[in-house]
């Protein structure tokens, strides 16, 4: 289109301008749709590996609360017979105990978990492996003076998604599972720990854990 004026001639080259067809519109809306499925996709992806995260990392402390809390209990712990003031033994509240899961032991050390509802002085500890709900549970119960366990108690679950549990005791330069009901054992020179987690469960990169605790001499 040619436009003169004046001064002389001024082209005007116009484009050739056409509105967007039906099957343009159409593919576009496909796309943007396609889009949105894959951010929601992706954003649903990162929010469940965020609860896993968040879930891993809570067992994770739980799994180390317990290694920590049983060590101590173990560093303070006193094994024997109690006596009443005419040297007789009365109670067996100082004697180590262990069977299949299972690990009984008095400790000095004051309650952390249940302090307002313990008293103070010696306490019986008690951990117990359900394999049916896969927990690991601690009971804790006072020693009266005479090395007799009173009635109060109070437990507490604090591992989930267990699959095996076993307790050793190390004596005479070997490690002894403890097995069976519970039984008081011999004093050792130390506890071993062996967990097996549930696959898909485990607060940890692999599904075993082991640790061990020196005892007092």
């Amino acid at each position: 289109m040619n436009f003169r004026s004046r001064h002389g001639s001024l082209n005007i080259i116009t484009a050739d301008i056409r509105g967007v067809t039906l099957i343009e519109a159409v593919i576009a809306i496909s796309l943007t749709a396609l889009l949105l499925v894959l951010v929601n996709g992706m954003t649903s992806g990162l929010a469940r590996v965020t609860v896993r995260v968040r879930e891993a990392s809570v067992a994770a402390r739980r799994l180390e609360f317990c290694v920590e809390l049983m060590r101590r209990e173990l560093a303070e712990s006193r094994f024997g017979t109690s006596g009443n003031a005419s040297g007789t033994a009365t109670g067996t509240a100082f004697v180590p105990r262990g069977g299949d899961g299972m690990l009984s032991y008095p400790t000095g050390r004051g309650e952390v978990i249940a302090h307002d509802e313990m008293p103070r002085g010696f306490l019986r500890v008690d951990w117990h492996f359900d394999p049916s709900t896969g927990t690991l549970s601690r009971v804790v119960t006072p020693i009266e003076g005479w090395g007799n366990e009173a009635g109060s108690m109070r437990e507490t679950v604090l591992l989930s998604g267990v699959k095996e549990l076993v307790f050793s005791i190390y004596t005479e330069g070997k490690w002894f599972p403890l097995t069976g009901t519970l039984a008081p054992f011999e004093k050792a020179e130390a506890i071993r720990l062996d967990i097996g987690f549930i696959p898909g469960e485990s607060p940890l990169f692999h599904n075993a854990f082991s640790t061990a605790f020196s005892l007092p001499r």
